[in-house]
């Protein structure tokens, strides 16, 4: 129980210290001894202002679901001998013909050819721009852009023209999300709730909850300690230069 009172306390230390560091560019202790205030986890900058990208664009969005969805209905065609979860792993997987759908089908596929997210083939296979394909499956798999890792002229483009909004945030949303719903009630009310928990004395009698609360909380640090470490790695690299 104690040590998992103690890494509360020093999870929020760490991160009012490296707030402080980015926002001034060192940790005056006289300043930090006198802010009681911890930040949320949404209010923590990153040293690069474009560090995440987000995907506003709902047309976008619902091509990705196209795709990528196990409920799409090009999942299949008249000819499929295999089942395929989605229309992505049918096109590639197999030389998939135009012809071979349904009429119900073809205006979905019609709508991606005229928009360029598919290409018929002079044989009548169905063929697609694997890089916009592949980030707009990076970004329904993970919710995000890592654009400082996701190099891709594509991304550039979808920012420029206000599909992509950035961030510069040390977490993801989809990271500030799980953090979240670990450690306090701030935007889930039905999460572990570790931090408030142990800040507040409501924590459990049991030693083996102690022990797994613990455990989690070593998790939840490493997380945090990586995110920092690699901020002060790369802030000296491209993201500044």
């Amino acid at each position: 129980m104690e040590k998992c009172r103690n890494i509360c306390s020093e999870l929020d230390s760490i991160l009012k210290q490296y707030k402080l560091f980015v926002d001034s560019g060192r940790i005056d202790m006289d300043l930090f001894s006198m802010t009681s205030h911890v930040p949320t986890f949404s209010q923590i900058p990153s040293f690069y202002k474009k560090k995440y990208g987000y995907l506003i664009d709902i047309t976008l969005k619902n091509i990705a679901s196209t795709f990528f969805s196990n409920q799409c209905i090009l999942s299949f065609t008249e000819h499929t001998q295999e089942k395929y979860n989605t229309f992505w792993e049918l096109i590639k997987s197999e030389k998939t013909h135009y012809a071979n759908y349904y009429d119900y089908q073809k205006p979905l596929i019609d709508n991606l050819l005229e928009m360029e997210y598919l290409y018929i083939d002079r044989t009548g296979i169905i063929t697609y721009p694997k890089e916009k394909i592949l980030v707009l499956k990076d970004y329904y798999d993970n919710e995000v852009f890592c654009t400082t890792y996701l190099k891709s002229d594509y991304i550039n483009s979808l920012i420029i023209n206000g599909s992509i909004v950035t961030e510069g945030t040390l977490f993801s949303k989809p990271e500030q999300d799980y953090l979240n719903y670990m450690l306090n009630n701030s935007i889930f009310d039905n999460g572990p709730a570790l931090r408030n928990k142990y800040i507040h004395g409501s924590n459990p009698l049991g030693t083996n909850d102690h022990k797994r609360d613990y455990f989690q909380f070593l998790k939840i640090f490493a997380l945090i300690v990586l995110k920092i470490n690699e901020e002060f790695c790369r802030r000296e690299d491209v993201w500044n230069k």
